[in-house]
């Protein structure tokens, strides 16, 4: 039989003895606060964008309504409170011309001429 080894559990800061080569905390208990802590860390970090991201797809969702598509201007699109600035993704639609749609989420915001935008939920 090999000898237990003594280590430090990360969360707790407890000693213990190894039971299994591959044990790492003292207790079931202290890993999974551990998984826990460092998925409410990874969500603090992630939340300003998470948020603005969640206001522009209500913005972009309560705009085109029950429609599939619609143009709006800038200034309408600001004065509802989209920010230009948070997108999930964006796809070039044609290199030659350089359109690039712009995606929150399933809905998509491309430039359709000056200060105008053509807004549309991707099925």
């Amino acid at each position: 039989m090999q000898a237990q080894k003594q280590l430090t559990d990360p969360y707790s800061g407890e000693q213990f003895y190894q039971k299994r080569p591959n044990q790492i905390y003292a207790n079931r208990s202290n890993q999974i606060r551990m998984g826990n802590h460092r998925a409410r860390e990874i969500r603090l970090i992630k939340k300003p964008i998470d948020l603005k991201m969640s206001k522009n797809r209500v913005v972009l969702k309560n705009i085109l309504g029950n429609t599939s598509e619609t143009i709006k201007t800038t200034d309408f699109l600001l004065g509802a409170g989209l920010d230009f600035g948070i997108y999930s993704h964006c796809k070039v639609k044609n290199k030659v011309d350089n359109i690039i749609e712009y995606y929150v989420y399933e809905y998509g915001i491309v430039k359709s001429g000056d200060n105008k935008y053509k807004i549309f939920k991707n099925e």
